[in-house]
């Protein structure tokens, strides 16, 4: 029988994780191990560090993990997306979460390298990772950055002037020197792959628990109940049927998110045009299956 993204995560299996050099490894295996095997507890061991690709439902999950009984959300290191410098990036990620108590919450939207994978892992930090269908992703996008509230939105000057198809086909294929690398600047914004891909090694970390956005807004209770309880497992925490709902429910209310626009899974299929899509597939390549998605 196949088993379940769920169940596969919990084999933590280091030997999916890929590594620059041996000795990175060794150091994550050494730090990621003993965690692994901890038995569920009453009360979180651990700081927490919930990161998320940009509009793939940060506060959704934030608002749930601190649903968690003696959970706080101290720092944000969102800024770590705009680094270009991977050192920069480390000692920003440190600075946010190295004083953080177990319970402690971090946010922010990292991409990944093998420095903060391992970094993480010693200091015994467990993350939870969002991810979503990044069609949807570059239709939350545009609509955020061009959204009537204050303060605008740092790119809100390059798509004021754009229709809404240009918006949007700006979200997937990139504006400035983000239509070819990691720039993110005034004049820039990264096309949909580089956007959603400098995240993609996060679904195969050890020491990570990654989190299908459509599985904790599905019409299928039971599928975001299932969710929850894995995440809360992974967490280290002895888990009720009674204690999954409670969190789940006092997490899920949208009005906690000041984000919150929509939301609806598949919302791309309503906005996307024939260029939309062929633009997507030019420059996506394989990011749908590399989060596991597919054209329908």
């Amino acid at each position: 029988m196949e088993r379940s993204r769920l169940e596969l995560q919990w084999d933590y299996s280091p030997s999916c994780v890929v590594f620059g050099d041996s000795e990175t490894m060794i150091r994550y295996l050494r730090s990621a191990l003993p965690a692994m095997f901890a038995r569920g507890s009453d009360e979180i061991a651990h700081p927490i560090l919930v990161n998320s690709i940009p509009k793939a439902g940060t506060n959704l999950l934030l608002n749930i993990v601190l649903a968690i009984p003696n959970t706080n959300h101290l720092s944000d290191v969102g800024a770590a997306m705009a680094c270009h410098d991977p050192q920069e990036r480390l000692e920003l990620v440190q600075k946010g979460v190295s004083q953080l108590e177990p319970g402690s919450v971090c946010t922010g939207h990292i991409p990944h390298t093998d420095a903060i994978a391992c970094w993480l892992a010693e200091k015994r930090v467990k993350q939870v990772f969002i991810y979503r269908d990044p069609r949807d992703i570059s239709v939350s996008l545009y609509h955020y950055i061009v959204r009537e509230a204050e303060p605008r939105h740092a790119y809100y000057p390059l798509y004021e002037r754009l229709s809404s198809d240009e918006r949007l086909m700006a979200a997937i294929k990139g504006l400035g020197e983000g239509r070819f690398k990691h720039r993110l600047s005034k004049t820039s914004n990264l096309n949909i792959r580089i956007n959603c891909g400098i995240f993609s090694p996060w679904l195969h970390d050890a020491n990570t628990f990654a989190v299908r956005y459509e599985d904790l807004i599905s019409t299928n209770r039971t599928t975001s109940l299932r969710t929850v309880r894995g995440m809360l497992r992974f967490l280290g925490l002895k888990v009720s049927s009674s204690m999954v709902s409670s969190i789940f429910d006092t997490g899920r209310d949208p009005g906690k998110s000041r984000t919150y626009r929509r939301g609806k899974p598949g919302a791309w299929k309503s906005e996307y045009s024939a260029e939309h899509i062929a633009a997507f597939r030019e420059v996506a390549g394989d990011l749908l299956e590399q989060f596991g998605y597919a054209w329908d």
